[in-house]
């Protein structure tokens, strides 16, 4: 990331304060990225002609035998991405789920445990809840998105007798409960509430595999039956191998496809007994604006720094949150006297209107800056002389909620003095 300031004449002066902290993670309830990040990552995802997206850090069970790239890396962040809208987002942003042109195609993200996350009977035993609100955008086509969980049932171990999965994902259960709501409305927000009597589910095996009609006298029955999580239960056939002794949850998905081409969904939360304590996780945008450092209002979510920079909502006193990742763009910012300090060095090319940064993922450094020697000015916020207070040059990546950037749009301190002209925010590629 390149940050610069060209001088131009303007009016009102603002300058944004930055510095950087170290906070534990929030218990993955906000996710923003997939990986180990927020624990969520692509699971079967399809480009649209059918091929298979293996990534090297968005992918944690690929296609067996298929080696991880970065290009699919890049691939699978064109089809599941993290952004702020649609306008009425809980947390800052969704997930948008982009369903490819092409019936082959499918994309999807998911938690796996292969511990299991819950006992499969939990899902019958009057305990299990779930709630999940998503958007739907057609593309022209309307498209529901489905809410899957993939259980290692009862009959595991015979039913990957001499089998190996041939899709990213499917090694992690043998059987899926697929949840498709009923009656989605286009162009709006969309919120489900499952419980072993209410939702019905289609019940899926994995890909190519023909164990099951030795198991159980038949292959599961896909698309052809949905029921409720009690109604399965009472199934003769597959009640006992759903939710016997042994079976597990595995895998909770969200995904479009396939042979649902041409629609985006946005999922803004999933609230469920079986992950995060039974909390709320949102699926929001890697920057964030919240009008307190403590991060308890949320003003908006964005993709890039620049909106979130740039937007009319993001008054002086606010706070913009990067979270860990790459962020490809140039960003310029509204700033005077500003003494260097993504270098923390001051006058470093006796420009004091000149930040710049080479693009750089975060989460490979961390760097902290605070408030400098001179303390707070203007209306009590951060002054915009900073000083670096620590830096880690060690290679690793940084744990899952640690690393992130605050942009801290506070008052500038003229000390009397004529402003300096500032630079006028714009974004380049």
């Amino acid at each position: 990331m390149k940050i610069f300031t060209p001088f131009v004449n303007q009016l009102a002066v603002v300058c944004l304060a930055f510095f950087m902290s170290l906070l534990q993670a929030n218990s993955q309830s906000i996710v923003t990225s997939l990986g180990a990040s927020g624990g969520w990552y692509s699971d079967d995802t399809r480009t649209s002609a059918g091929t298979d997206l293996v990534g090297v850090q968005r992918t944690l069970y690929g296609k067996p035998g298929q080696v991880p790239t970065t290009a699919d890396d890049i691939a699978i962040d064109q089809q599941l991405q993290f952004v702020g809208g649609p306008a009425g987002s809980t947390g800052g942003g969704t997930v948008k789920i982009i369903a490819p042109t092409g019936n082959p195609g499918k994309s999807t993200l998911g938690a796996v445990n292969l511990a299991g996350f819950a006992p499969a009977s939990d899902l019958t035993g009057g305990s299990f809840t779930a709630e999940y609100r998503w958007y739907m955008e057609p593309n022209p086509t309307s498209r529901t998105v489905a809410f899957r969980l993939g259980i290692q049932s009862a009959q595991w171990a015979a039913s990957q007798t001499s089998f190996t999965a041939i899709r990213s994902g499917e090694q992690t259960w043998d059987l899926i409960l697929v949840n498709v709501m009923a009656g989605a409305v286009p162009n709006a927000w969309n919120t489900v509430n499952v419980d072993k009597d209410n939702g019905l589910w289609y019940l899926y095996g994995q890909a190519g595999n023909g164990n099951w009609v030795g198991i159980a006298g038949s292959a599961p029955p896909g698309g052809s039956t949905q029921k409720t999580l009690a109604d399965w239960a009472s199934d003769p056939t597959w009640g006992t191998i759903l939710f016997g002794a042994g079976a597990k949850i595995t895998n909770v998905q969200f995904g479009l496809g396939s042979y649902q081409q041409q629609c985006n969904a946005y999922v803004d939360y999933l609230q469920t007994t079986l992950l995060n304590s039974g909390n709320a996780i949102n699926f929001a945008a890697p920057v964030r604006v919240y009008s307190d450092m403590a991060e308890t209002m949320l003003v908006g979510g964005y993709s890039t720094i620049q909106a979130a920079i740039d937007n009319a909502t993001t008054l002086s006193g606010y706070f913009i949150r990067v979270d860990a990742g790459t962020y490809n763009e140039n960003v310029l910012i509204n700033k005077n006297d500003l003494d260097d300090p993504l270098y923390g060095r001051q006058g470093r090319d006796n420009n004091p209107g000149n930040v710049r940064r080479r693009q750089q993922r975060y989460g490979g450094h961390s760097r902290r800056y605070q408030r400098g020697d001179a303390g707070p000015v203007g209306s009590g916020l951060y002054h915009h002389r900073l000083r670096r207070h620590r830096r880690n040059r060690g290679r690793g990546s940084v744990p899952a909620g640690r690393t992130h950037r605050y942009y801290h749009r506070g008052q500038r301190n003229t000390g009397g003095r004529r402003p300096r002209p500032v630079g006028q925010l714009q974004r380049r590629h």
